[in-house]
């Protein structure tokens, strides 16, 4: 299956944060459906989206934001035949659990997988998503229409499932276990074989209860698991008699014809959006992702789907200018060159002093190119170079004092300090906003507008490099989205500012991950860890709408990790939110995933009210 680059982003829906590793298991999740419907349309069996994939269909064209697995359903007939001739038609690699736990007995489960794999060709084709992703299909039963032999149906269910969930291997001898098969056969007029495994016996009596009837006995139908439970929910067959193909995702679904009636059944008012109703730990993968990270190191592989805190990335070191970088290193030179000139040495001083003037020329081209403002530190080197050209001429000419050399060698020391502190302290403060998708923008444009408001602020808007992560081949290519932003945003293109030389005053950014997205990155020269060394101050504003209730729910927090615990909020001097709350919830996510002890680091790297006017957020 295909799915566009951008198809794998982290994002919003409805409200509710979907990070890249949840696309990948919805991904790999429609890889194995897509498998399962082409082995039904070969057989010509039927099949419909059921529970909480119908109602993505019908409800978000999709995946429910917060759902994490596929349900599909067959009537009786259907049900059969594909398990009769599913495990010999799936592609290599795929796996039913039979016999695996009592759940396992009553629906069949196609997965991707037995276990964690990294095999490059099975990542390959499940986009990068190294755990079980699968199907779970639902046989639906017929209800007989006559309500004696419905309730009698239901009753003999309900204790042969409660027999077969209590007795095994261990102790199906005991007198307790004799009893409960005695009731079960005197019930169904069956007898039991004592000498095999009895479990296995009772659910094939269970499956036998399930289809005992037929569509010509019934006038409706049900999931096993409610009769099992005594939920009083059925379905009117007439809503399996055609089914209408739904957009889901990328792919089309086949939904039943009769989904309103059978979505009110389940759900009730199914257009509302209530986050629950999942029947197992949310995220499905979480049980995986340790296991992988330590089998991964075993084998002194690297994996990163989860960032990790190291007190180590507080530290910040400052990336020098080249004028900083030519000043501490013409020091050395320029006693070089009073050494030479004290021992008469004028051939090597001037060779050392025209290697000091070629320098000096290259680093004023640079700061041209680079800065705009830059000519008054280029007026410095100029200068410099002119003072070397006249002690150079000096040398050898006629006798040069050592005390008329020390102040020269003196003049040309000041002069590159000069240099380098018009660098460091422009007339205007310099701003750069580094956003990287265009969709995200209007997350960094309010404090964007107020700054171009500001006379004393040079602002700059330089989108960033970004490419998206491949299984088959790692790094894709290099986009920009500098051609769509509106007219408006005076952008510049990122290979036109020299962040070294020019080291603006503050840097924002709005993308977290550095590294650690499995379908998403920036260039590395933008990961926050290095920007940082290019900048007095960096903010990072996150480009993704986090409201307050994201984090008052257990499902939204499980997910909120990989949009949180991420590396520009260590490394950036400021993080900026929208309202207390959010700060709030975003100290307790990193405090609870990097330590208690590290509260206080949260605490006064996240704000919700900037200190810096323009960025103030109420």
């Amino acid at each position: 299956m295909q799915f566009p680059d951008s198809w794998f982003e982290d994002e919003v829906r409805d409200g509710f944060y979907v990070p890249a590793l949840m696309k990948q298991a919805w991904a790999a999740h429609m890889e194995v459906l897509h498998d399962v419907a082409r082995i039904c349309e070969r057989h010509h069996i039927r099949w419909f989206a059921d529970f909480g994939t119908m109602l993505g269909a019908v409800r978000h064209r999709g995946f429910i934001p917060w759902d994490d697995d596929m349900d599909i359903c067959m009537l009786p007939d259907d049900y059969i035949r594909f398990n009769e001739i599913a495990e010999k038609e799936l592609p290599d690699g795929c796996y039913i659990p039979r016999g695996e736990g009592n759940d396992f007995r009553l629906i069949t489960t196609v997965w991707s997988t037995r276990d964690i794999c990294t095999d490059q060709a099975y990542l390959q084709k499940y986009h990068g998503f190294p755990f079980v992703a699968g199907v779970d299909i639902f046989p639906v039963f017929y209800v007989p229409s006559d309500p004696e032999l419905a309730d009698r149906q239901k009753q003999q269910l309900r204790f042969t499932y409660r027999a077969a969930c209590s007795i095994d291997e261990g102790n199906q001898a005991s007198e307790e276990a004799e009893a409960i098969l005695s009731q079960v056969e005197e019930m169904l007029g069956v007898c039991l074989d004592r000498r095999k495994a009895l479990k296995d016996q009772l659910f094939l009596l269970v499956k036998q209860l399930f289809l005992r009837y037929t569509a010509q006995d019934a006038q409706e139908a049900a999931h096993g698991t409610w009769f099992l439970y005594d939920l009083p929910r059925r379905y009117p067959l007439t809503c399996f008699r055609d089914s209408m193909p739904f957009p889901f995702e990328t792919m089309q679904v086949p939904v039943p014809a009769g989904y309103d009636v059978m979505l009110t059944t389940v759900y009730g008012d199914y257009m509302s959006l209530i986050r629950s109703g999942n029947s197992h730990a949310y995220p499905f993968y979480d049980a995986y992702i340790q296991r992988l990270e330590e089998e991964m190191a075993k084998q002194g592989t690297r994996i990163r789907l989860s960032w990790h805190f190291c007190e180590a990335d507080l530290e910040k070191t400052r990336e020098t200018t080249l004028a900083e970088e030519f000043a501490l290193l013409a020091d050395s030179i320029h006693s070089d060159i009073l050494h030479s000139i004290e021992r008469n040495d004028f051939d090597g001083a001037r060779t050392l002093l025209e290697s000091c003037q070629g320098t000096a020329v290259q680093i004023g081209l640079a700061l041209e190119r680079a800065d705009a403002e830059g000519a008054p530190a280029v007026g410095f080197l100029e200068e410099y170079c002119e003072q070397i050209w006249q002690l150079y001429s000096r040398l050898g000419a006629k006798p040069l004092s050592m005390e008329r050399a020390a102040e020269d060698i003196n003049r040309l020391q000041a002069l590159l300090r000069a240099a380098a502190d018009c660098v460091n302290n422009r007339n205007k403060k310099e701003i750069v906003f580094l956003p990287c998708r265009v969709s995200q923008w209007r997350s960094m444009e309010p404090a964007w507008r107020a700054a171009v408001a500001r006379p004393d602020l040079n602002v700059y808007v330089i989108p960033v490099p970004y490419f998206y992560k491949h299984a088959e081949s790692g790094a894709g290519e290099i986009c920009c989205d500098l051609e769509h932003f509106p007219n408006e945003i005076p952008v510049m293109d990122y290979n036109s500012y020299d962040f070294k030389n020019r080291r603006p005053d503050m840097i924002i950014i709005q993308v977290p991950y550095d590294q650690y997205n499995p379908a998403f990155s920036v260039h590395p020269f933008f990961y926050s860890k290095n920007l940082k060394r290019y900048t007095d101050l960096l903010v990072y504003m996150p480009g993704l709408a986090l409201d307050e209730a994201e984090f008052t729910e257990a499902c939204s927090l499980k997910n909120l990790r990989h949009y949180i615990a991420m590396p520009a909020l260590v490394h950036a001097d400021e993080t900026v939110v929208p309202s207390e709350d959010v700060r709030k919830g975003y100290i307790d996510i990193l405090t609870n995933y990097a330590g208690e002890a590290t509260r206080t680091i949260w605490e006064e790297k996240i704000t919700c009210n900037s200190r810096i006017p323009f960025l103030k957020t109420r």
